[in-house]
């Protein structure tokens, strides 16, 4: 489960340094865009997806 592992930690990088240092208004704008497109419901689940897995291989890891 390494290559998991190494693909959703790249992800989650990439999620917190694009989403976790927007303000509030950006990430409404952004959260719309994705919605009305369309695109925003697997990118979404993707990213929370992601998130656990690397959560999860954190808390194993210790």
């Amino acid at each position: 489960m390494g290559a998991i592992q190494n693909v959703a930690r790249s992800i989650d990088n990439v999620t917190r340094r694009v989403w976790d240092r927007q303000g509030t208004l950006i990430k409404a704008l952004i959260l719309l865009l994705l919605i009305i497109s369309g695109v925003g419901i697997p990118i979404i689940l993707l990213a929370l997806v992601a998130r656990l897995i690397v959560e999860d291989s954190r808390g194993s890891t210790y």
